[in-house]
């Protein structure tokens, strides 16, 4: 079809087509540093593997760094997304540390325990018993005989 058969509407649609620059290789996002919490995760992670021969779990590293496990799973993800660690979804205990990632800051802890966190105990507190009938309250004979039944 010629230009001059095509409405006005597909005839600029037609020119910025043709216009339009040759696709090329998108820009890179570029990831920013790692955060000081985000390496204290990843320093957590060095001593705990050093120490035990094996990675923690999210309740562990949630238990070192004082903080939510939800939050140490947010930590971790950043710290995938820019190539310092490495986990399989899934299976707890596979995080990996991959090489040349971050220079450590500060020399970890020699003695350092982990303990489980305190947990929180609810107390309800005691149920009452129904206290006995006071003289001149009705019991059911009584509300019956007033109502006329029985």
């Amino acid at each position: 079809m010629t230009a001059s058969k095509l409405g006005p509407l597909a005839r600029l649609l037609a020119e910025a087509e043709a216009h339009r620059p040759a696709p090329g290789p998108r820009p890179r996002r570029v990831q920013p540093p790692a955060t000081a919490k985000q390496l204290a995760a990843l320093r957590e992670i060095e001593w705990f593997i050093a120490a035990h021969g094996y990675a923690p779990t999210l309740a562990e590293l949630a238990v070192l760094l004082g903080i939510a496990a939800q939050t140490v799973d947010q930590h971790l993800r950043a710290l995938e997304r820019k190539g310092m660690i490495e986990r399989r979804a899934g299976s707890p205990r596979t995080i990996r540390i991959l090489g040349g990632t971050a220079p450590p800051t500060s020399a970890p802890a020699t003695k350092r325990t982990l303990t489980k966190a305190p947990r929180l105990r609810v107390v309800k507190p005691p149920v009452e018993a129904a206290a006995p009938p006071v003289d001149g309250d009705l019991g059911a004979a009584d509300f019956d005989a007033c109502n006329g039944v029985g």
